[in-house]
């Protein structure tokens, strides 16, 4: 996902930790009739499960499926989303990471920035887009943490196709270079939230952090960065 937001581009990295599942790139839902790349169909062979989804948010997806199944004979389609329970609904908080490289020159912006144009009401925001996209049900907020420096250019991350090739692309030390960094300062139970009180770790989730967003400051491969990271979605196990 990118969020194109003047004067400067931020690329997400939209991440999901899932453990003990591998750390795997995940990138916008392809056309069925199209090939994977070559990289990614070998890879593909022998992990089944690459690029796809566990946990994260959708348990509340599931619940909410199958509460509107539950009523299809009572009440008309119409009204279904309306009912409680049958839309996916509540608060969602992100934590996003913003992330340097040992080659970037100079801090890129001001975090504070990125947190308000991320998640600030009225600014065209994230917050704002899934606020009104929902009819008001969803409410999407979060806190940016950073600069965190890596110790490598961008380069060594990215390997060949723009990080998304599993044999040498090393995103997977991104993420967990910057979340050990990060781990003793951050209370990482309250982003489990995907059990049916919407009170995050409160024994009804499933243990495991639902959605992690990192920001580094190139543009994207995917908006002409050229050997850039894209951005892409992963599960990741620590």
């Amino acid at each position: 996902m990118i969020a194109r937001i003047a004067p400067a581009l931020w690329a997400f990295a939209l991440l999901i930790l899932a453990l003990p599942l591998g750390a795997l790139a995940q990138v916008s839902p392809r056309d069925p009739a199209a090939d994977w790349p070559a990289h990614m169909s070998e890879y593909k062979q022998s992990h089944p499960d690459a690029w796809t989804f566990e946990r994260a948010w959708k348990n509340r997806t599931r619940q909410a499926r199958l509460a509107r199944q539950a009523n299809e004979d009572m009440i008309g389609t119409g009204a279904m989303a309306r009912i409680a329970g049958q839309s996916v609904a509540g608060d969602f908080n992100v934590p996003v990471f913003a992330v340097s490289f040992a080659n970037t020159p100079a801090e890129p912006w001001p975090v504070e920035e990125l947190e308000q144009a991320l998640f600030g009401w009225g600014q065209s925001s994230l917050t704002d887009f899934y606020f009104e996209i929902s009819g008001t049900r969803v409410d999407v907020s979060g806190s940016v943490r950073g600069w965190h420096a890596l110790p490598e250019d961008d380069t060594w991350y990215e390997g060949t196709s723009s990080g998304t090739n599993p044999f040498n692309a090393r995103v997977g030390e991104l993420i967990s270079h910057t979340l050990l960094a990060h781990d003793a300062s951050v209370d990482f139970g309250l982003y489990d939230n995907d059990g049916p009180d919407g009170i995050p770790n409160s024994g009804d989730d499933d243990g495991y952090v639902d959605f992690v967003a990192f920001v580094h400051p190139e543009i994207g491969a995917e908006c002409g960065g050229s050997t850039s990271i894209w951005s892409h979605r992963w599960r990741y196990s620590a």
